[in-house]
């Protein structure tokens, strides 16, 4: 899954930054090379050009020789001026009056979503915090140092978000050529690499998000077969009855398969969001509380611990932070169900040094809570028996909520290849 995720990241920097696609390329070139949000919430919009730069200028930029501009369209009556528009969706080209300011009016293709800011953001965060992924980070950091692990998270954060920010201005572009709104992950590498690139893509995808809701079956299975088990356990004075490991994995399914049915509605989304992120918190929140109570004094364990490790102790735990921010699948539905969807690239890049600074901050306190005894899954050095059994409750419930969130990325490309697109495309007879 680590290897996966680093192919997906090397290729869209790769494919994104690196490698423009014939006329497509060219288009995404001049879209995300000077792109603005326009306050008009006009998606592609705002290329700013120099004062030497003309209309025609525009037109190439475009693409003049693959017939995908066209400078027959109608002049607006007033406002912004149409100086052409893209063929295949009758897309217009605006000018803003008599300056050399231009934008590709998409408002009629977008719909509004019904998120707010403050939604999208907590669900952005959540996606990339994951599941289990912050407790793996005190073991990252033991491996690559207490200065090299945080310099780390934070060039890999940095990478992911400008990568996010990237993805979405191409599939901008994209819309506004296609005149559709209901683009997937998939449709975007097809775009960009042709066939052969949106299937590798769609294995990729497909491998990720039933990799990670395998592994968090593989940790609600086990743990609740052991405190099941354990007749003084909170879950045994629920009266939960002993099941394997396998049988509480079942029903686990049993839960995330029907919520699955709700990963469409963006309500439902920002909910078990939040019912997440709650859980991670608690989680980590009684793993500090414990680690304070073995190692008060942190600040003398950290002037014990190395700030940089070796070459081969730190590539064996960057998987771990590549995990938790390469995210790029599954933002295409937060996405399209924010109200203000011009501000989307804003919201990731907060989420990401929200999240970087959060895992941070945690995974130095837990290195220097336990050491060089850091386990892979920090949980494991919590003994406390009630301390932990709330953790891995937490957890569990966070996990159950979490997958439909990691699924929907997927479902909303297994519907659109079954079903076809829902938007219709804008193209000309």
């Amino acid at each position: 899954r680590r290897l996966i995720l680093a192919v997906l990241i090397a290729g869209e920097a790769a494919g994104f930054v690196l490698t423009p696609h014939g006329g497509l390329g060219r288009r995404r070139e001049a879209l995300a090379a000077t792109q603005k949000r326009s306050h008009l919430a006009l998606r592609v919009g705002g290329w700013k050009m120099q004062e030497k730069d003309s209309a025609e200028d525009l037109q190439a930029l475009i693409g003049s020789g693959d017939e995908n501009f066209s400078q027959d369209a109608p002049s607006s009556g007033s406002g912004p001026t149409v100086v052409g528009e893209l063929m295949d969706s009758k897309t217009p080209v605006l000018q803003a009056g008599t300056t050399q300011l231009y934008r590709i009016d998409v408002s009629d293709i977008l719909e509004p979503g019904t998120e707010s800011r403050a939604n999208t953001l907590v669900t952005t965060t959540k996606v990339i915090i994951g599941g289990v992924a912050p407790l793996f980070v005190p073991w990252a950091i033991s491996k690559e140092g207490l200065l090299g692990g945080p310099l780390f998270v934070v060039l890999v954060g940095t990478l992911c978000a400008y990568t996010v920010r990237i993805l979405v201005e191409y599939k901008d572009a994209v819309v506004a050529e296609t005149g559709r709104d209901d683009l997937t992950y998939v449709d975007i590498a097809g775009h960009a690499f042709g066939p052969a690139g949106a299937a590798t893509v769609l294995v990729m995808t497909a491998l990720n998000a039933l990799g990670i809701v395998g592994a968090y079956l593989g940790f609600i299975g086990p743990t609740l077969s052991v405190l099941a088990a354990n007749p003084n356990s909170l879950l045994s004075s629920l009266g939960v009855p002993e099941l394997s490991p396998q049988g509480f994995e079942i029903a686990a399914a049993a839960l995330i398969v029907p919520l699955n049915s709700f990963a469409g509605n963006a309500r439902f989304l920002s909910t078990a969001a939040y019912l997440g992120a709650a859980g991670v918190a608690a989680a980590v929140g009684l793993t500090c509380m414990f680690g304070f109570s073995v190692t008060p004094n942190v600040f003398d364990a950290w002037s014990k611990l190395p700030l940089f490790t070796t070459p081969g102790q730190f590539f064996e735990s960057s998987g771990c932070v590549t995990l938790l921010f390469a995210v790029h699948f599954a933002i295409f539905p937060i996405e399209r169900a924010m109200k203000q969807r011009e501000g989307f690239s804003d919201v990731v890049s907060s989420a990401t040094w929200i999240t970087a600074i959060a895992n941070v901050a945690f995974g130095c306190l837990g290195f220097a809570f336990f050491g060089s005894d850091t386990a892979s899954v920090v949980l494991d050095n919590v003994t406390s028996g009630k301390t932990a059994e709330l953790v891995r409750l937490f957890l569990v419930v966070d996990m159950i909520v979490s997958a439909p969130i990691v699924l929907s990325s997927l479902r909303e490309i297994v519907e659109t290849s079954i079903l076809g697109p829902s938007t219709p495309v804008a193209a000309a007879e």
